[in-house]
């Protein structure tokens, strides 16, 4: 009689933990598609989504309501992204990346905005009154803020006006101290060293950074190869960020396979950062966006940059996009034909 109560004691654990998984099954795909609905709907930086058509270059064309674009920010600054900060004491946003996601398809496209790149900056006052506006490098407006989600949403009305008003759905901005944990997470990233992104300040500090040479970047290698570069050089700005859309492509199938491992890594890693990372993505949205991201091949993914040009200023570069190219850009991607 004891042998077979401790197997009916069993057999009951066994329901028990299947009914557990099973609900939770149903309750992340409940809320991913929540979260689908949520992200697809509500625009943190409001562009021109009316759908109304109209003419370019004598064809009609009208906005795909489809698209979900996440604003995403590398910040160099040494304290909490979470803390409220002077105004001008923010940091910097040295890494912008566009993901535009298409919720019916899945595709994911990605943009790179160069930090160089010349816009209006607007200026606040201590209480985030706008106190000032001029023509600056954009990793600038991140600086005004006051909090890290006043800065994403700064930056993200920049971005939206460099990019002919498109709507921004969400921010992720991450500092760049929390880079060495998330490349970890994953994995480590590996990456061929070409010569056009090679820099001797990286070579310097990274073993086995030689042209040529593929290396798994660990730690605070990872940090020294998306930020460190040799400001002597005048190239080494464009240089770094190929080694940005580098990495950005390698990280992806690393972050692929690890979440394949184990499908809550984002949530853990937002959980971690907590105070390394300032968003307005929801636990909701992020199992959806998690999902959409699981099914993509990012094999042959373009990372396209905003067509422009590089100059240097008085005292440091500026990026003067090419409006015009922008428009043609920002058409084929995302608009539709009537």
């Amino acid at each position: 009689m004891k042998k077979l109560g401790n197997k009916k004691i069993w057999v009951r654990v066994a329901v028990g933990i299947v009914a557990v998984v099973v609900l939770a099954f149903v309750a992340f795909t409940v809320v991913k598609g929540i979260g689908k609905s949520r992200i697809s709907k509500n625009a943190a930086v409001k562009g021109d989504t009316s759908g109304d058509p109209f003419l370019y270059h004598d064809k009609k064309y009208h906005y795909n309501t489809d698209l979900v674009n996440i604003l995403c920010e590398g910040v160099d600054r040494d304290t909490s992204l979470t803390s409220d900060n002077a105004v001008g004491k923010a940091g910097q946003a040295d890494v912008l990346f566009l993901i535009s996601l298409n919720t019916k398809t899945d595709e994911w496209k990605l943009y790179s905005i160069p930090r160089e790149s010349m816009t209006v900056v607007r200026t606040l006052d201590e209480k985030g009154e706008l106190a000032d506006v001029q023509t600056m490098q954009i990793t600038l407006q991140y600086a005004v803020g006051r909090n890290g989600a006043e800065s994403s949403e700064l930056v993200g009305e920049a971005v939206s006006e460099i990019m002919c008003s498109i709507p921004i759905q969400r921010y992720a901005a991450i500092n760049f101290n929390a880079f060495p944990e998330i490349n970890d997470a994953v994995g480590g990233v590996t990456v061929t060293v070409e010569e056009e992104s090679y820099d001797q300040v990286i070579a310097d500090r990274v073993k086995g950074y030689e042209v040529g040479s593929t290396i798994t970047l660990k730690g605070e290698d990872a940090f020294t190869f998306v930020r460190e570069r040799n400001s002597y050089v005048q190239e080494s700005s464009s240089q770094r960020l190929l080694r940005q859309k580098q990495y950005v492509k390698a990280f992806v199938p690393a972050a692929k396979k690890a979440i394949k491992k184990d499908i809550t890594l984002p949530l853990k890693l937002k959980n971690i950062m907590k105070d390394d990372m300032v968003t307005d993505i929801s636990l909701s949205e992020m199992a959806y966006l998690t999902t959409a991201f699981s099914k993509v091949s990012f094999d042959d993914i373009d990372i396209i940059t905003l067509p422009g040009e590089e100059v240097l200023g008085n005292k440091y570069k500026e990026y003067y996009v090419d409006d015009e190219a922008v428009e043609d850009m920002v058409i084929d991607n995302f608009y539709q034909k009537e």
